[in-house]
């Protein structure tokens, strides 16, 4: 409650920043190339991602090399299997979006694993933390019910704090609000057996970013799949 109350009070003075940030920054688009692929030998599954900017691949060169790929390849190697992968993804999507217009876009035949990138736009579109819980909720829901073995990773929301686009004090306090978000999802998740919620933790080296300052780097979204094939278990059928 406090620090919900701090950001509210601070954020004007922010404003200035915002705008300007919002009037400057280097526009990325999604990573070029095929949105599906497949990677590994063996067993097939499958693993979808949806979200905003990070799952369509922003700063990577291409989707095989960007979270969805990565994350697959880690998975290939750890389970020694074929990851049919593929991105359902819009740049700037906030969690409203995917319930508009993500999920709806999915096929229909279930998949194995779900892998959920969302969140940065919601603070940035200044979305009320009750409203990004009942968003998740409904999310969570609607994919158990596409796909109901599925397994259903949610990554947690950056730390914007950490990230060098922003200037101070307004990367501060934006990742206040990073954190306040990424505490709620965590609730949210944890009330889903069949949720995974997976911590997103970035360093604080400008080798971790695109040339953008703000979305992750090729290495990053390395590191990223294999953080989350670690926490990931397959479930066999």
């Amino acid at each position: 409650m406090v620090r919900s109350w701090l950001f509210w009070t601070l954020l004007p003075l922010a404003v200035p920043q915002a705008l300007r940030v919002r009037r400057t920054a280097q526009r990325f688009p999604a990573a070029p190339g095929p949105n599906s692929g497949s990677i590994g030998d063996g067993p097939e599954k499958s693993l979808v991602a949806i979200g905003d900017s990070v799952a369509a691949g922003v700063g990577a060169g291409s989707l095989d090399r960007a979270l969805v790929g990565e994350t697959a390849r880690s998975l290939a190697k750890k389970y020694d299997c074929t990851i049919c992968w593929s991105t359902h993804a819009i740049v700037g999507a906030d969690s409203a979006d995917l319930l508009a217009d993500v999920l709806p876009s999915l096929p229909t035949k279930p998949v194995d694993l779900v892998l959920i990138s969302v969140g940065v736009n919601d603070i940035t579109g200044l979305r009320p933390v009750g409203a990004w819980r009942d968003n998740l909720t409904e999310v969570f829901e609607r994919l158990h019910q596409h796909s109901p073995s599925a397994v259903i990773t949610m990554a947690g929301v950056p730390p914007l704090h950490r990230f060098p686009l922003l200037p101070q004090p307004l990367r501060w306090l934006m990742g206040l609000r990073a954190k306040l978000l990424d505490r709620a999802a965590r609730k949210v998740a944890n009330e889903h057996d069949y949720v995974l919620y997976v911590p997103l933790d970035v360093e604080p080296d400008p080798d971790a970013f695109a040339d953008d300052g703000f979305h992750p780097s090729e290495a990053s979204y390395r590191e990223m799949g294999r953080h989350f094939a670690d926490a990931i278990t397959i479930q066999s059928r």
